[in-house]
């Protein structure tokens, strides 16, 4: 793929012609979603294989900004402004905690309108930390919620492709917290936006 998409890119800097340069852009499209799609699957496979994975103290906000800046241009491009807030940890992974925090938010970037907004908040409570990513977009309907974090489950096919959706950054999701006894759930309202929440227990047991 890296190779097709590199011929793709000499054939489009080599021409002049508007159809070709048409197509050479769809190919390039195309190219970089199954890039997505491929690293995805790789990355859910070796989720499913780990079973004792590294549960080091890591604290989230600096993984949140790391996220923010690493999903900038997706933002700006869909006009959808970014914000992060908050303090607490959880015992897990620091790239375990970038995976999980990078598909809620890129998916809240993706699946939202011009102008509208991503919060994500960190809190810390007595014996739990609490990681929250709010979003004013399209919503999900109530009869798809028990049904969003299963692979390739995607509410909207039509609009998935056209955002580069992959249909598994839910189930990576939900994989992460499996591994480190994390609860995971979804509440949404179509056309309002919706909220994910991830609760981290403070034991590294």
């Amino acid at each position: 793929l890296t190779a097709i998409k590199g011929f793709n890119d000499l054939v489009a800097l080599s021409t002049e012609d508007e159809k070709v340069k048409t197509l050479t852009a769809k190919i390039d499209k195309e190219t970089e979603r199954l890039v997505r799609l491929i690293n995805d699957m790789l990355n859910l496979s070796e989720l499913e294989s780990t079973d004792k994975p590294d549960k080091t103290k890591t604290e989230l906000i600096p993984v949140c900004n790391d996220v923010k800046d690493s999903l900038a241009l997706l933002a700006q491009d869909n006009d959808v402004s970014v914000t992060v807030e908050g303090e607490g940890y959880a015992f897990i992974d620091r790239e375990h905690a970038r995976e999980l925090i990078k598909n809620l938010v890129e998916n809240a970037v993706r699946y939202n309108r011009k102008g509208g907004f991503v919060k994500v908040t960190v809190k810390t409570l007595a014996d739990e930390t609490v990681l929250t990513v709010a979003d004013d977009g399209t919503g999900i309907a109530e009869e798809d919620l028990p049904r969003v974090f299963e692979r390739f489950y995607r509410v909207n096919k039509s609009r998935s492709r056209a955002t580069g959706g992959t249909g598994l950054g839910l189930s990576i999701v939900k994989h992460v917290c499996e591994l480190y006894g994390a609860e995971v759930k979804m509440t949404s309202k179509l056309g309002e936006g919706s909220t994910v929440t991830v609760v981290f227990p403070h034991t590294n047991c």
